[in-house]
């Protein structure tokens, strides 16, 4: 089964919106397999970006188009912020999702994951 609301998440990198990527390209649908398999180079890039990141820098305007093609000025620091917080919403809408399909989804809460991990 396709997901194509899914695939998304890769255009998210605060790279990929520095480098102006076209961000109002058409979007993959990817089975399970291929979800996971970019999530974990989402995981692995931002990661590094984040290693490599100078505090300095948060400030920094980043000039950028979106979806839409409208240009815009953030604060890397704002950029980085919201894909933090963005990343619940379509985490609501995955559970809204599962819910329509009559399952119930897990726990993704970030206490929960935290709680999970530490113990």
């Amino acid at each position: 089964m396709p997901y194509a609301s899914i695939g998304p998440i890769a255009i998210h990198l605060p790279e990929r919106v520095e480098t102006n990527d076209d961000l109002r390209r058409e979007h993959p649908e990817w089975n399970l397999d291929q979800i996971e398999e970019k999530t974990g180079i989402v995981h692995d890039d931002l990661e590094e970006y984040l290693r490599r990141l100078d505090e300095a820098l948060l400030p920094e305007p980043i000039v950028y188009r979106n979806q839409t093609g409208k240009e815009f000025s953030t604060a890397r620091g704002d950029v980085l912020t919201h894909l933090l917080m963005h990343g619940g919403y379509h985490r609501g809408q995955i559970a809204r999702a599962l819910r329509q399909a009559g399952h119930e989804p897990v726990n993704t809460d970030y206490i929960t994951w935290v709680r999970d991990t530490t113990a």
